[in-house]
């Protein structure tokens, strides 16, 4: 185990005793806000704690809103949005609010080795690494609620012999249409991203000219002619590189940089990091 993370093999814990349906293959949720909330153990390793997950899954909040960061990025889910995670990235939950609410579907590892078909179709989540969520249309959120009723209503059927297959297979049509969702929701913000590879490349020459005395996003969004938060989250979305320039000092930025990117600002500035965005 490393210093401030937390390596947890969810099918060998008792962390999910409460779900909906357990397998050596699925870990299903019809509500797994109620884990964070009731759950004092969920509670205590999953709040501001850092793990590797051994898992792919998916979610979709239908209430409430949680604040999670996957690889270093922050995001916010909030009703209607979908998130998956895959395996070996490093999660930690910050906030969870008491009115969470969302499906849960969990995929072991074992389960994509399996089975060969399924295993390739997981290269579809490769795209999905940098962009883990979207906020879908309220349409979207039905199609995807209208999946995990018929699965819920299957899970509830301990009589049918054929129960676990089709579990199974409702699984799989619900990956399916979880990446179609998340893919499209990519194409749509790479249509809008030349405006803001522009507003990108015009900040990180401004950084090279006023870092030296000014570390306030607020500055850099006022030259711009943009607000703060939206400056933010372009600089995020085209980077995927959150920007805190409260620095203290020159260095210290650049000691972040160079953790972040692997690179210095220098070095950063004499290749392609980014195709169209520096010359």
């Amino acid at each position: 185990m490393i210093k401030g993370h937390t390596d947890i093999d969810i099918w060998n814990t008792d962390f999910f005793v409460n779900a909906d349906y357990f397998s050596d293959d699925f870990i299903i949720y019809h509500n797994t806000g109620k884990e964070f909330t009731y759950n004092k153990l969920v509670r205590t390793l999953f709040h501001n704690h850092s793990y590797k997950t051994t898992y792919t899954s998916f979610i979709l909040c239908l209430s409430g809103f949680s604040e999670i960061e996957i690889d270093s990025v922050k995001y916010t889910i909030k009703q209607n949005t979908l998130l998956v995670m895959m395996p070996n990235q490093t999660v930690k939950y910050y906030e969870v609010s008491n009115d969470y609410k969302a499906y849960l579907i969990m995929i072991s590892n074992k389960y994509f080795d399996t089975r060969d078909n399924f295993y390739k179709m997981a290269s579809l989540l490769i795209p999905l690494k940098n962009h883990p969520c979207a906020d879908l249309s309220l349409a979207e959120t039905d199609l995807l609620k209208a999946y995990h009723v018929l699965l819920y209503k299957k899970i509830s059927e301990q009589n049918n012999m054929f129960r676990n297959f089709t579990i199974q297979y409702l699984i799989q049509a619900t990956f399916y249409e979880v990446c179609q969702l998340l893919l499209k929701h990519i194409e749509i913000e790479k249509r809008n991203m030349p405006h803001k590879e522009e507003i990108f490349k015009r900040f990180l020459k401004m950084v090279e000219t006023y870092h030296y005395k000014e570390r306030d996003i607020s500055f850099y969004a006022e030259k711009l002619c943009l607000t703060p938060k939206y400056l933010s989250s372009t600089i995020k979305e085209v980077s995927g590189i959150c920007y805190e320039l409260n620095f203290s000092t020159p260095s210290s930025f650049t000691r972040f940089f160079k953790r972040i990117t692997g690179m210095s600002p220098r070095k950063f500035r004499t290749i392609k990091v980014f195709p169209n965005l520096i010359e």
